[in-house]
């Protein structure tokens, strides 16, 4: 009987992760927002990590973020870059 659960379990899982679903490893769905500034533009600054949801969801909301960043930026007249980059931050 434990064996039956388990194997159960076993097939459903893969379905039911987002991840798996897509076809993804869970690492696969995640972007992180870097910044330079004005001073250094080969400077790389943790803005974000988008790792909530699924792979497009975190794409776009990391992309839009670049954008409006962005657009702050040239208001206040700063040369401050923002991108996004898959995966975890790293330095």
């Amino acid at each position: 009987m434990r064996t039956l659960i388990f194997v159960s379990l076993m097939l459903v899982f893969p379905l039911s992760h987002p991840s798996l679903a897509e076809g993804l490893r869970p690492e696969d769905r995640i972007f992180t927002l870097y910044r330079n500034n004005h001073i250094n533009p080969s400077i790389r600054v943790h803005v974000a990590t988008f790792d909530g949801g699924r792979f497009e969801y975190n794409q776009y909301h990391c992309k839009k973020a670049t954008e409006l960043f962005g657009i702050d930026a040239k208001k206040r007249g700063s040369n401050e870059r923002f991108w996004c980059e898959k995966g975890y931050y790293q330095k």
